[in-house]
């Protein structure tokens, strides 16, 4: 459908798939998430073109931005006061994980700054002038690497926050998690749903040792 269907036979697809049943963070998790992930592999396996892929992810971004009010109303949190900030490569083509783990987030109760088509590609500036208690990098090729590790040394160097918590994501450190600690970041992970109780235990682990 993704690639064939029209957006009214899209929509009906997802909307049928939660009327029997499937809560909004699943059709996220077990749907739009491997839905991306296929049409990666698929490029890199040059089964798709890169017109196809953008085109299906933008289909993709559409369904999440539709969802994302009822997404937030399942379950009911309360702000927690935790902000994170989200970037990644200014010349980044798809940003569609991102997007998902923002919503995540968003859900957890954090303020969070970036996302769906607002991530920041160099966010030194903003943790040195305010505080976030992390921040997410997402990167979608291994050209990028030297890039990321460049840029979380600045966060962790002007950062307002001494203790932020670095967090990155992206097909490479699926493959290879300890990259993460090989460009500086605290962990990886490749479920959206999970990182915000990653953050959290950073967090707290990290108040334990003061």
């Amino acid at each position: 459908l993704l690639r064939n269907g029209t957006d009214a036979e899209l929509g009906a697809a997802v909307a049928a798939t939660h009327r029997r049943g499937l809560a909004v963070e699943s059709i996220f998790l077990e749907l739009f998430a491997p839905a991306a992930r296929l049409l990666g592999e698929l490029w890199v396996a040059d089964r798709c073109d890169f017109s196809t892929v953008t085109i299906c992810l933008g289909r993709l971004q559409r369904l999440l931005r539709e969802w994302s009010p009822a997404f937030g109303t399942e379950v009911e949190h309360p702000a927690n006061g935790r902000r994170i900030l989200l970037a990644q490569h200014s010349d980044e083509q798809h940003s569609f994980g991102l997007s998902m783990v923002a919503e995540f987030f968003r859900r957890a109760g954090w303020e969070v700054l970036g996302g769906v088509g607002g991530a920041v590609p160099d966010p030194s500036a903003q943790v040195s002038r305010e505080w976030f208690d992390a921040v997410g990098f997402s990167i979608g090729s291994e050209t990028r690497i030297d890039w990321l590790r460049d840029r979380i040394a600045k966060v962790r160097a002007v950062a307002r926050n001494k203790s932020v918590v670095v967090l990155v994501g992206g097909p490479m450190f699926v493959l290879k998690p300890d990259w993460a600690a090989s460009v500086g970041a605290d962990a990886s992970g490749h479920d959206g749903g999970k990182a915000p109780h990653l953050a959290e235990e950073l967090l707290t682990a990290r108040l334990r040792t003061r």
